[in-house]
């Protein structure tokens, strides 16, 4: 049989009903669409975990080391794998701002990558004027807002922005202090350094930030920002592990067997067929062409109905991407079914399957 003779007896059966096309695109998107729902919503969980853990400041770590910083090699941090931003901060010499209304509030001095280093857990932007910044809640007690000014004894702090820093369980060295950003040059207290993901040997590089004239036995404490949460998120585990990871192999043996059921509930016809001179290559053939095509269209609506269902609210593309397997996987299933039921057909049975009709 000729290839153009193959393809219109395919496209004849598919129009016709014959192949049952419509029930088996149903049930094709009943199963994959259950399969990467549940499968989108365990990687969503995880993700969703991961940047929580991020936001509360689990993975932002403190070297403290007083007046042992160098600035510029904890700015230089920032370009070690995995580091999200590195900068160092200090404090201001006690008094310069007494005449604030609320006593407590300090002035830090904090290098530009302390911005980029603080940003996973506040939230903070950069700002698109100088000045000072400060956490929103100190903002609202002093009633400053971005662009305004502070009266100090000494003198007037424009405020350039304010972060996000809530009484979650973090460190609340933030809490109550306004940062100034100054250039990297020279010594500090303090060198910040978020990491992400988590890998202990990256966190020990914080101290290559010393000077070097920093003494041996010298006090110096590396800190996690916010412990509670628990001391690392290990996605890469969880990821391994969860529920979900054999959701491909679960898409490929049901439609594996939903692409048999579908040509062995033809066995009647396609044994008549061969009985009556119909050869068994072309025969595969037109039962692989009509079993892609409905299973290309069910593919087309699984995707788009992930997408419809993962993105919207903001999932990463990673989801739909892994999801994305699903669907491939259970078109694969499906071609596989269609030649394991074609094999198993044989002409012989013939009057056998006429008398289990």
């Amino acid at each position: 049989m000729r290839a153009r003779s193959v393809l219109s007896e395919a496209a004849r059966n598919l129009l016709s009903g014959t192949t049952r096309a419509a029930a088996l695109v149903f049930a094709f998107l009943l199963l994959c669409g259950m399969i990467g729902t549940i499968e989108g919503m365990s990687l969503n969980a995880i993700l969703r975990d991961g940047e929580e853990f991020q936001a509360a400041g689990g993975a932002t770590y403190v070297l403290s080391a007083q007046a042992g910083v160098d600035g510029v090699q904890c700015e230089n941090l920032a370009r070690s794998a995995g580091v999200v931003g590195a900068g160092a901060l200090r404090d201001v010499a006690a008094g310069r701002l007494s005449a604030l209304p609320i006593s407590g509030v300090g002035l830090k001095e904090a290098t530009p990558g302390l911005l980029r280093a603080i940003a996973p857990a506040t939230g903070l932007r950069q700002p698109d004027r100088d000045g000072v910044l400060m956490p929103e809640e100190l903002a609202a007690s002093l009633g400053a807002l971005p662009g305004g000014t502070l009266a100090t004894s000494v003198g007037p702090l424009v405020v350039a922005g304010t972060f996000r820093y809530p009484d979650d369980g973090r460190d609340p060295v933030l809490a109550n202090s306004m940062l100034g950003v100054i250039p990297a040059g020279g010594v500090f207290d303090e060198c910040w350094m978020s990491v992400w993901p988590y890998d202990p040997a990256t966190v020990q590089l914080l101290r290559t930030a010393l000077v070097a004239s920093f003494p041996p036995n010298g006090d110096v404490a590396i800190r996690q920002l916010n412990t509670r949460h628990g001391e690392r998120f290990d996605g890469a585990r969880r990821f391994a592990e969860r529920p979900t990871r054999y959701a491909p192999f679960l898409a490929l043996l049901l439609t594996t067997l939903l692409g048999f059921v579908g040509v062995w509930s033809r066995r009647l016809a396609l044994a008549s067929d061969r009985h009556v001179g119909a050869r068994r290559g072309d025969q595969l053939a037109q039962l692989v062409v009509e079993s892609a095509a409905w299973c290309a269209a069910a593919v087309v609506v699984f995707l788009v109905m992930m997408r419809l269902v993962l993105l919207p609210g903001g999932d990463s593309p990673f989801v739909f991407h892994d999801v994305m397997r699903i669907g491939l996987i259970g078109a694969g299933g499906v071609l596989l079914g269609t030649v394991l039921a074609w094999a198993s057909i044989r002409e012989k049975q013939l009057f056998a399957y006429f008398k289990h009709r």
